[in-house]
């Protein structure tokens, strides 16, 4: 059943899954993502997941999966080269674990991609220890909707993470 979600943030009403050749960076944890718990939902052409942490390559292989051809790549989303093969790359929640420069670069062998990520968003330790062990947790850059440059889409949505002693905004950006 797919989640209860709000329009803003509903991934049927960005895509024409069927169609689409995807890339997925950084799978994470999934479950605790509303954006990542509608992927395995959706039924694009092919859906392939480029993931540095192998845990969470085990742990995506246990969901069913609405697109049937769906492909795992253990690697670096810095050092990966195929960007441009795809028809659109998915970048949730991962912009703010890597240096702004990598980002960027990353954004630019995009030529069609979908972000999601917090805004201006805290350099925290407390994702230094996480229980999965995953050493890219940590938030180490922080974005705003002018670091994506022209050709780029951005919607800001208001307090969009509530973790009760503070709210922050979250960002969409498409090219």
């Amino acid at each position: 059943m797919y989640p209860e979600v709000q329009p803003s943030y509903d991934l049927r009403l960005k895509l024409v899954p069927e169609y689409l050749t995807v890339l997925n960076v950084g799978i994470g944890k999934i479950i605790p993502s509303l954006l990542a718990r509608q992927l395995p939902l959706l039924p694009f052409k092919r859906l392939d997941h480029l993931e540095c942490y192998e845990p969470y390559i085990d742990l995506a292989k246990t969901f069913e999966w609405a697109c049937k051809d769906v492909r795992y790549i253990l690697g670096n989303a810095e050092e990966f080269t195929g960007y441009a093969d795809y028809d659109l790359v998915l970048l949730f929640d991962v912009l703010e674990h890597m240096k702004k420069e990598e980002g960027i670069r990353i954004l630019e062998r995009c030529p069609h991609a979908l972000v999601f990520g917090p805004v201006d968003t805290m350099i925290s330790e407390a994702h230094e220890e996480n229980p999965e062990g995953d050493p890219h947790a940590r938030h180490i850059s922080l974005w705003e909707p002018a670091d994506f440059g022209i050709g780029w889409e951005v919607e800001v949505l208001k307090d969009f993470h509530d973790f009760g002693w503070r709210k922050m905004d979250a960002l969409w950006a498409m090219k």
